[in-house]
């Protein structure tokens, strides 16, 4: 027996986003890991962050070339000092500089990165950038990556115009190499438990410095740079080498369902080979730079304590202890003939700087903590 069905209605209601947040003044780009490892960058945040609508960088960093040496943020007319840098969450920025200067972070330990330029919370003093990186924890499943990168400096154009020599120029600044090794593994320790990440990364960029030249030993380094210049001698450019090894591990226990404990170690190691300028004699007046002590760790509780309250607790710390020298066989005794004999030569005219550094003492340990 068949009848006839009940006739039905149905209401469909659609709405679009409202362009204009009404909620919120806070604007916040989110990258994924996806997104990081797609983007052809010199993978740091802060030459990832020069993609950010609104930010600026002191200097742009093309490829990595300014990854030895690191770019500040600006936005809404704040300077870099008013940038923060957090680690899931927690602040990590130094005292060097004013805040400015930041620590180096292993790119591979970041699963996102979120940047906010404006409307930061009440947790974040500073009306400048906001840079959170959020870490990757490791999971039930062993996963690994690796990437590598390397530019070589032949693949660059030479900007050495006639304009430039006619001031005197022979020589540019440039990048002779650029090379960047990184690996990472993560997985269970013991499963729903405890899980681990690590990985290790070594980067660095190796730029001549403008009319800079190697010149013969035991030569007089005012003629000898002149016949650099000329041409009449063969003589090297000098060379700004410089790198920095990572080495890190974070482990992440689910103590219960409400809370979780993370904690991760960083070690860096920077070296720097010859810090010089132009017209300096890289064999005498550069500096070498090294960081015997140089690391970022963190450890963090996380209690989810019902639908509206959560608690964090955590300690971090940037500690860093850098030391520059005069280059070996320069260093003399203080007080001694020897040192005197050897004291800073600075050609007011042309600038150029020999015999011995000129700017700082042979041994400046600074510590951020």
């Amino acid at each position: 027996d068949m009848r006839v069905g009940a006739l039905e209605e149905t209401l469909t209601v659609t709405g679009d986003t409202p362009l204009v947040d009404v909620q919120s003044t806070a604007r916040s780009q989110v990258l994924s890991r996806e997104t990081l490892d797609a983007i052809p960058t010199g993978r740091s945040f802060q030459s990832v962050g020069q993609l950010v609508v609104g930010v600026q960088l002191t200097r742009p960093d093309v490829g990595g070339s300014q990854g030895m040496q690191q770019t500040y943020f600006s936005v809404h007319g704040m300077t870099a000092r008013n940038t923060t840098v957090q680690v899931d969450g927690m602040m990590m920025n130094s005292t060097r500089g004013d805040n400015q200067v930041n620590p180096y972070f292993n790119d591979a330990m970041s699963q996102e990165i979120s940047y906010e330029t404006t409307g930061a919370g009440a947790d974040v003093s500073a009306g400048g950038v906001r840079i959170n990186m959020i870490p990757r924890e490791g999971g039930n499943k062993f996963s690994g990556a690796f990437f590598t990168a390397f530019a070589p400096g032949s693949w660059q154009s030479n900007n050495l115009t006639q304009h430039l020599k006619d001031q005197g120029l022979t020589v540019v600044g440039k990048v002779d190499k650029i090379y960047d090794v990184n690996f990472s593994i993560g997985g269970p320790i013991k499963q729903d438990k405890l899980w681990f990440f690590t990985s290790g990364r070594k980067w660095g960029v190796d730029s001549p410095v403008a009319d800079t030249f190697f010149t013969p030993a035991g030569s007089s380094y005012p003629a000898a740079y002149a016949q650099c210049k000329a041409g009449t001698i063969n003589c090297d450019q000098g060379l700004d080498d410089q790198q920095i090894k990572s080495a890190m591990l974070r482990l992440t226990y689910q103590i219960s369902p409400k809370n979780k404990l993370g904690m991760y170690y960083d070690r860096l190691y920077k070296t720097r080979g010859h810090d010089m300028l132009a017209g300096y004699d890289p064999a005498t007046a550069s500096f070498t730079w090294r960081s015997p002590v140089y690391y970022t760790t963190q450890i963090k509780w996380t209690s989810t304590v019902n639908n509206k309250l959560v608690v964090d607790a955590g300690y971090g710390s940037n500690v860093n202890v850098t030391v520059q020298n005069m280059q070996e066989g320069i260093e003399q005794t203080r007080g001694s003939a020897a040192w005197y004999a050897n004291a800073s030569r600075l050609d007011r005219h042309s600038g150029l700087l020999w015999a011995a550094g000129g700017n700082i003492p042979p041994f400046v340990p600074t510590k951020m903590v």
